[in-house]
């Protein structure tokens, strides 16, 4: 997932078979705060026109995740979908299940990255982190949209 998010930014690229950094990859290779700044500006990773339901989807997951509180984050971006005017099939209203699927991804990397602290009673995505709440504040000061 992270060699994934990786050649997405791009930071590396597969050549020959092997994963190789970029130009980009190269110059910032011993600057964690340009690699920082350059993930912030690249999230929400899921859609990438600010009329994809996935991108406002991850917007809105963002938002939460600057607010310190992502405690039913599926319930709570399939809810605030719905009010922008989403609908699911035959026109009813986004669904835990369907939040939950548009936000999977941006979960998955950003728990990697250490953007939440896994709840002891096994909550998803977990408790947002001092730093996951700092990325997500600079990801939607950096998003375009």
């Amino acid at each position: 997932m992270l060699r994934d998010a990786a050649q997405r930014l791009p930071l590396l690229r597969r050549f020959t078979g092997r994963l190789v950094p970029t130009r980009r990859g190269r110059a910032l290779a011993g600057d964690p705060v340009g690699v920082w700044w350059l993930l912030a500006g690249e999230l929400p990773l899921s859609g990438r026109d600010a009329s994809d339901a996935e991108w406002q989807a991850g917007v809105l997951f963002l938002a939460l995740m600057a607010t310190g509180s992502t405690d039913a984050a599926g319930v709570e971006v399939a809810r605030l979908l719905t009010g922008l005017g989403w609908a699911v099939g035959d026109g009813a209203r986004v669904c835990r299940r369907a939040g939950t699927g548009l936000i999977a991804a941006e979960v998955r990397l950003l728990l990697q990255l250490g953007a939440f602290d896994r709840d002891r009673h096994g909550g998803w995505p977990g408790t947002v982190t001092p730093e996951g709440i700092a990325l997500a504040r600079a990801a939607l000061t950096t998003t375009p949209g």
